[in-house]
């Protein structure tokens, strides 16, 4: 009960961690790595003889410098951070959060109504509206679910993998303690395949979210004349899940969106489950019905339509297409910097299993672009140090970043758009 207790204390700890923590440590492990590529700053950092000074490892971690006790400590931190985030991915936001979409999924399968898939412009109603915007955020949610899953399956391996780069930090690697050498590349091959779909999904995700900043755009006009038109259901028929949430003052989170923390469900939280969703059903409705059919001289509805009008007026949907805009930017910046350093990564484990002789004249030789072994290995593992510590200052700089991008309010309270 002890140990037990100490565990959850300490996964408590990790948990109120901040995660801009990761990108600063990453930031400073790599740029250390950097410094120890290119033998940067004073002498001292690199010579093994100042870590024995302090402590007297055996042969031959006693080849270790200070500068790789920093890294070794960085590359730690790695290891509990980015395999607790792979198993939290494939837990509470994969696995868990799956069970619980598919119980309310069921819950809504009992419903006669079909989301208004069937309806024609003239029968569209609210009703419509309003079961599409709920089946539409629970089947977002599925995917989301299965995608986290395969996703945190990638970052757990990686994750894992870092004990090794810890273990060749202090020459570990050198001894046969944990596979020697050789369980040291095959962590980087695991690493290499674990990084493989996430640079598909930084494409993906780069070209979704440009797409969706054009439909937002879109959404605006059809939706301003919907609500100043008098076209039967027009502005029905525009209200899915995301048009919802871009017209909602802060968004909407339906409490199915969070991690869940078991995948099991007893009475009780079946209970608590559907009364959830009964009472998320109720604001959407009360909104949609509000904006729809509600009297506008009433004090509740005057703002319900002042919200939604606001949204396409007050230049907030202007704001979240540039800022969805420039998501998708940064999508691609981050596959260029994790491409390149996948790719230099990569040459390490070319040269680790075929020598030059082997590689010349060779299509697979020309992976190292004219570069001998030696001189690719170390050009390959500096780019990808160097790519490393670039992205983490993109990652901290984002919002800044956006900050500038955000379009200009004018006088009027329209949107300018550089």
């Amino acid at each position: 009960e002890k140990a037990q207790a100490t565990m959850e204390t300490a996964l408590l700890l990790v948990e109120a961690i901040p995660q801009k923590l990761d990108a600063i440590v990453q930031l400073v492990r790599n740029g250390l790595c950097c410094a120890k590529d290119l033998q940067l700053g004073p002498s001292g950092i690199h010579d093994p003889s100042v870590t024995a000074t302090y402590y007297r490892f055996p042969e031959p971690l006693d080849q270790t410098t200070p500068l790789e006790i920093a890294i070794c400590l960085c590359q730690f931190f790695a290891f509990v951070s980015v395999s607790k985030s792979g198993y939290g991915l494939v837990t509470k936001s994969g696995w868990f959060k799956l069970k619980r979409v598919q119980r309310l999924m069921h819950m809504r399968a009992s419903s006669s109504s079909d989301g208004g898939k069937n309806a024609t412009s003239a029968t569209f109603t609210s009703d419509d509206a309003i079961n599409r915007i709920i089946d539409e955020s629970l089947e977002k949610e599925r995917a989301d679910a299965n995608r986290c899953i395969f996703v945190g399956a990638n970052v757990l391996a990686i994750g894992l993998c870092f004990f090794w780069l810890v273990c060749n930090s202090l020459h570990i690697t050198q001894t046969n303690w944990v596979g020697g050498l050789q369980a040291l590349i095959h962590a980087l091959t695991v690493m290499e395949i674990g990084l493989a779909p996430l640079l598909y999904y930084m494409l993906k995700d780069g070209a979704a979210h440009l797409v969706r900043s054009a439909s937002i755009l879109q959404f605006r006009d059809n939706f301003t004349k919907a609500l100043d038109g008098k076209k039967k259901n027009s502005a029905e028929q525009l209200l899915g899940y995301e048009t919802y949430c871009w017209i909602r003052e802060g968004g909407w989170s339906p409490f199915w969106e969070k991690p869940a923390t078991s995948p099991r469900a007893g009475k009780k939280t079946q209970m608590e489950e559907n009364a959830g969703l009964d009472r998320e059903i109720k604001q959407v409705r009360a909104f949609v019905e509000g904006l729809t059919h509600g009297d506008r001289r009433t004090t509740s509805v005057k703002a319900i339509v002042a919200e939604a009008k606001g949204a396409c007026e007050d230049g907030r949907l202007d704001e979240l297409s540039v800022e969805t805009r420039w998501h998708g930017y940064f999508e691609y910046i981050y596959f260029v910097l994790n491409f390149i350093a996948f790719y230099g990564y990569m040459l390490g484990i070319l040269t680790y299993y075929f020598d030059d002789d082997y590689l010349a004249g060779t299509y697979t030789g020309s992976l190292r672009l004219g570069y001998n072994n030696a001189s690719a290995d170390w050009g390959g593992n500096f780019a990808g140090d160097a790519m490393w510590t670039v992205e983490p200052v993109f990652i901290l700089s984002t919002p800044m970043l956006l900050g500038w991008a955000k379009p200009k309010k004018v006088a009027a309270g329209k949107t300018k758009i550089e």
